[in-house]
């Protein structure tokens, strides 16, 4: 299923082992967590000068309760939690802003599971 800008989800894109990686989160181990990209500087930007978005929000609720999270974990399930996110980078790189017209990701997944971020 292809999934088009501004419809408010994320194409997602299954690798190892039956994980998945979209746009803004990686979903592993039964675990969700948001990508780490450029665009968080974007987003600490709209935060701190402009006009967060509901979305924005949301965002930065996601990346502050995965920060608690990842902090509480034990030194070698951090190392691997860090080592799936940088795969995930690898897996789908966070288009440009100049890349934003071009055809959206297909969902290669065949479906989710029901548990998104």
């Amino acid at each position: 299923m292809s999934i088009g800008p501004g419809r408010g989800v994320s194409a997602m894109v299954r690798f190892e082992n039956g994980n998945y990686v979209g746009e803004s989160f990686v979903c592993f181990d039964g675990m969700t967590w948001p990508r780490a990209d450029s665009r968080a500087s974007e987003l600490d930007w709209r935060l701190r000068y402009g006009k967060p978005s509901k979305s924005d929000l949301l965002m930065a609720a996601s990346i502050i309760s995965a920060y608690e999270a990842l902090v509480a974990k034990p030194s070698r399930e951090r190392a691997r939690i860090v080592r799936m996110l940088r795969d995930a980078q690898l897996i789908l790189p966070v288009p440009d802003r100049d890349d934003a017209t071009q055809p959206a990701a297909t969902d290669t997944a065949g479906g989710s599971d029901g548990e998104q971020g």
